[in-house]
């Protein structure tokens, strides 16, 4: 891993190229309803019963990072978007696009517009993402 001087961002790369603009969990929720950060929150303390992992922030997305990214989460006015990567696809009610992004992995963006949507069967995908991600 290496860890930018600037930031203090970790990456898989040396001097990987990225933004060193500092942000706020909180910040990324301005202007957007409440709904948004109690989606948030219902991923993050779902995600923290499986692992240990650290918070990472860009000027429009927050990541959970173990060994590399796991999810991406991006707040949007009424909810968020989510993306992970499998090793399959999985194209279900819940998930909205996915792209092929090597020759056995795709990822899944899923849009979260109700805290209910952060289902048993979501948290698996979830979980199988960063099994995967921590394991490559």
């Amino acid at each position: 891993m290496w860890k930018c001087p600037k930031c203090r961002r970790k990456f898989k790369t040396r001097n990987q190229w990225h933004s060193c603009a500092i942000v706020k969990v909180d910040d990324l929720f301005e202007n957007k309803l409440s709904l948004a950060k109690k989606i948030y929150n219902e991923l993050l303390e779902r995600c923290k019963a499986f692992s240990s992992f650290e918070i990472d922030t860009t000027k429009s997305c927050i990541y959970f990072v173990a060994h590399k990214r796991f999810i991406a989460i991006k707040p949007q006015k009424n909810g968020i978007i989510t993306e992970f990567v499998l090793n399959r696809s999985n194209d279900v009610f819940l998930v909205i696009k996915i792209s092929g992004i090597g020759k056995f992995k795709y990822a899944h963006r899923v849009m979260l517009d109700r805290v209910e949507n952060v289902t048993d069967e979501l948290m698996r995908w979830i979980e199988e993402a960063y099994t995967l991600q921590v394991s490559d």
